[in-house]
């Protein structure tokens, strides 16, 4: 599955513009309008890319909100586009399922405890060889 790379139109003062929104796995965006290079910046967490188009004030929200990457786009301070994203977020979500990579049972006590007594186990195991090495090396 490829990065999404995201399109919508602003209409200024000179007529109506495009631009696309170009993702990458890392979380750099890289914007156009026109095919124009405008602006390349880093946002996995949450940013605002903020340029402007003729007359018209363009702001770029993204972020990740439970889950799941939120695109919104707000011209001259209204909110124009609400989601970009939500179709990739539904395509994803359907690969995860189908290829058992979500959780399958919620996290409870027993699974936990489960857990920890692996790693425990494991964990004696490594020190018991470590000394047995310590031992045996000198």
């Amino acid at each position: 599955m490829k990065p999404p790379v995201l399109h919508f139109p602003v209409a200024s003062s000179n007529g109506e513009h495009k631009c696309r929104i170009e993702f990458d796995w890392l979380g750099s965006e890289r914007y156009y309008v026109d095919d124009q290079f405008v602006l390349r910046q880093w946002s996995l967490l949450g940013r605002t890319a903020t340029f402007m188009i003729d007359d018209v004030k363009v702001e770029v929200r993204s972020q990740l909100r439970d889950r799941q990457a939120v695109t919104e786009v707000f011209l001259n301070g209204h909110l124009t586009f609400a989601n970009l994203l939500d179709e990739y977020n539904r395509e994803l979500t359907a690969k995860i399922r189908r290829y058992g990579l979500a959780r399958a049972k919620p996290m409870t006590l027993t699974n936990w405890l489960g857990k920890v007594l692996v790693w425990a186990v494991l964990a004696y195991g490594f020190f018991t060889f470590f000394k047995w090495l310590e031992r045996n090396a000198a």
